[in-house]
């Protein structure tokens, strides 16, 4: 799993995010194009998006990212945009909160760690509602996109439902047995609040059936951590 860089708290982070999703992207593709390869999937983030107006949120949405995570995963967008020719095709998909074992330093593995020592849970707004997806659908869905023509559209990869922060505290308190409270603390402005992926033209163009539960696949990053 992937660094905790979503927010760009520090200024480390905002170099982390342009070295990796600028300047990384770039390189891949020049490799790429370089060494005669025909099709590139890029994996953009449902933080392009910024804080939509409405849910759920189809590709055809407005990108306004508010964040520098999701303003160098917009870059790289651009960059495969001016990459495309004849005999070079490019694929983008936008993920939403992927979640899986050995995962560290975000939302649920923060959360459990917690609640496994009983310690509060921190809830920053509280009103957040979240778009999680488990990492084997998420990894079902990308080779759903290698297997399919190189004609795809932008597609958005999510679970399609939306997950409180608050249900997402409770069954994660519920699940370890813990007697952890649940704090509130103001909102960090450069977070996006709430978010759902409209996920039809996933649905339509690669056949991919999202997970019914979203939160079906806690417990092994709970074993995970232990």
């Amino acid at each position: 799993m992937t660094r905790n860089i979503a927010n760009g708290h520090h200024e480390e982070d905002r170099y982390y995010c342009y070295s990796t999703n600028y300047l990384g992207t770039s390189t891949v593709l020049s490799a790429a194009r370089l060494n005669g390869v025909r099709r590139v999937i890029f994996t953009s983030s449902r933080e392009v998006y910024g804080q939509a107006e409405t849910l759920p949120v189809p590709e055809r949405s407005p990108l306004r990212p508010i964040n520098v995570y999701g303003i160098t995963k917009l870059l790289g967008e651009r960059l495969c945009q001016e990459f495309v020719s004849d005999d070079f095709a490019m694929t983008i998909v936008r993920l939403t909160n992927t979640y899986g074992p050995r995962d560290f330093g975000r939302v649920i593995p923060a959360f459990i760690g917690k609640a496994v020592k009983n310690e509060p849970l921190i809830l920053y707004g509280g009103d957040q509602v979240l778009d999680l997806l488990w990492i084997d659908a998420a990894i079902d869905a990308l080779l759903r996109v290698a297997g399919s023509g190189n004609e795809l559209p932008v597609v958005n990869i999510g679970s399609g439902k939306g997950t409180s922060i608050v249900k997402l505290a409770e069954r994660i308190i519920e699940m370890t047995n813990s007697k952890s409270a649940i704090n509130y603390e103001a909102r960090r402005a450069i977070e996006v609040s709430s978010f759902v992926a409209d996920v039809a033209l996933a649905k339509e163009y690669i056949g991919w059936e999202p997970p019914t539960d979203p939160l079906s696949r806690l417990e092994d990053v709970l074993h995970s951590l232990q």
